[in-house]
């Protein structure tokens, strides 16, 4: 023990803060400063640096800021003269990171030929020296600038992380406590999880991955700052919560659970009004898999009050960007379910008392997005086929006048839009059946035939 700290009091901090510098900047690809060294006992011997800095100095190069950084070492390697880092704490860091349409010319750009390592093997992690990370009130930031006089800010503030057994080939466990901040409205935020890492970390697919995630008193306007401002007639009121579980490998892929809570939630547009009292709590859950070129989502179930859905999904890449195709079915879906739907007011209410009884069953649906520059969201979403099954449908057509026993089905194709259906009204039974071709107007034939007295 006297020879260890006979060591530790000889050792050149300063020197040794210079070759730290180094190894961590040859690591980062970024210049890496430390401030004020010093030796330090909390408990077990630790270097304490009064600063740290990775970046190209202040303002928008500088990437992190920390008041202090801590570095705990082992101390039987200490017996030997030899220094090996045990535990990292950064306190009050600052990371700020921006997103930018055209890149500045001083970023680095990977090599295409180089191979994508994670940002956890810096080097000293490949190596198995560090046990764990922790974070003391730190503050990350994300400044989102690629839409031309729209720049979102979104943040994590008051961040409190742990991370333990952090080396190759093991399961480490992670904590993290923050406020989540996103167009100045914010929320608190937990996660927990495990993470395993491969014992080669060239073979970083195989990591494993279990996490939690929950976000509570979410405020229903942060959903609409997801919109383009084009949209202003979208609101949002009361708050909402919001629960992710998922688990898996990104060789096998991830099952994923997230669900939504909250009665006074309630989102309306002029089209469509979603309510928490009539939805939540609405789960959607599946199996997400990263395969060459894009990537799939299967077992897609989205169930919330009288809702149930199942599909599938793919993305791919293309030239243009990330192309999406998606099939669905549903569970028939009685009438007064759907009137929840409808916007509060005069045009909600006529819907409303139009649709009495019945059931609409989403027999399958495959829509398509695509990168298009000239939407406001960026893509066009296009639906190429569906089909909607209607059973003992009962409208109200006026205060006089219903139609009963509607049933039929309407099928979309491309442009195309074919009706058959048939119904009583008036003491007469109807058949309806038709094509209407987009932008609706009579393609083939639309006839209507009565019988009946």
């Amino acid at each position: 023990l006297a020879g260890i700290v006979l060591f530790l009091y000889t050792l050149d901090l300063n020197t040794y803060r210079r070759q730290l510098e180094d190894t961590l900047a040859g690591a980062l690809s970024h210049p890496v400063q430390l401030g004020a060294a010093q030796l330090a006992f909390e408990p077990g011997p630790a270097f304490s640096f009064s600063d740290l800095s990775i970046g190209n100095g202040d303002g928008d190069e500088e990437i992190l800021r920390a008041e202090r950084i801590l570095f705990k070492l082992d101390l039987w390697p200490l017996l030997t003269g030899k220094i090996v880092l045990r535990d990292i704490l950064l306190d009050r860091p600052h990371f700020r990171h921006r997103l930018s349409s055209s890149p500045t010319d001083s970023a680095p750009q990977p090599s295409p030929s180089q191979p994508f390592r994670p940002v956890l093997d810096i080097g000293i992690l490949s190596q198995g020296r560090i046990h764990s990370l922790t974070i003391v009130q730190g503050d990350f930031e994300l400044l989102d600038q690629r839409q031309p006089g729209h720049h979102v800010v979104s943040a994590l503030k008051n961040v409190d992380f742990y991370l333990e057994n952090l080396a190759p080939g093991q399961t480490s466990n992670l904590a993290l406590k923050a406020q989540g901040v996103y167009g100045g409205n914010g929320a608190d935020l937990s996660l927990t999880g495990a993470i395993g890492l491969p014992a080669n970390l060239d073979d970083w697919r195989g990591t494993s991955v279990q996490v939690t995630l929950n976000l509570a008193d979410l405020d229903a306007e942060l959903i609409t700052a997801f919109f383009p401002a084009s949209q202003p007639s979208l609101t949002a009121s009361g708050q909402t919560s919001l629960l992710l579980e998922s688990s898996g490998s990104f060789n096998e892929g991830m099952d994923f659970r997230l669900r939504l809570g909250g009665e006074d939630f309630s989102l309306q547009s002029p089209a469509v009004q979603i309510r928490g009292k009539d939805l939540f709590p609405l789960v959607f859950s599946g199996h997400w898999l990263s395969q060459k070129g894009g990537h799939t989502f299967s077992d897609l179930r989205l169930d919330g009050g009288n809702l149930h859905l199942q599909g599938d999904a793919s993305l791919e890449a293309a030239e243009d960007g990330l192309r999406l195709q998606t099939s669905w079915s549903g569970k028939p879906l009685p009438v007064a379910a759907i009137s929840a739907f409808f916007p509060e007011g005069e045009k909600g209410a006529r819907f409303a008392d139009l649709l009495q009884e019945g059931s609409v069953e989403l027999a399958s649906f495959t829509a398509s997005a695509r990168p298009d520059n000239t939407r406001p969201t960026g893509y066009r979403f296009l639906v190429q086929s569906a089909r909607l099954n209607i059973r003992d449908g009962h409208l109200r057509l006026r205060p006089n006048l219903d139609m009963t026993g509607l049933a039929g089905r309407i099928d979309l194709q491309d442009d195309e839009l074919a009706l058959e259906a048939t119904a009583n009204a008036a003491g007469h039974a109807f058949r309806l059946e038709g094509t209407l071709r987009s932008p609706f107007s009579v393609s083939r034939h639309l006839s209507l035939q009565a019988a009946g007295a």
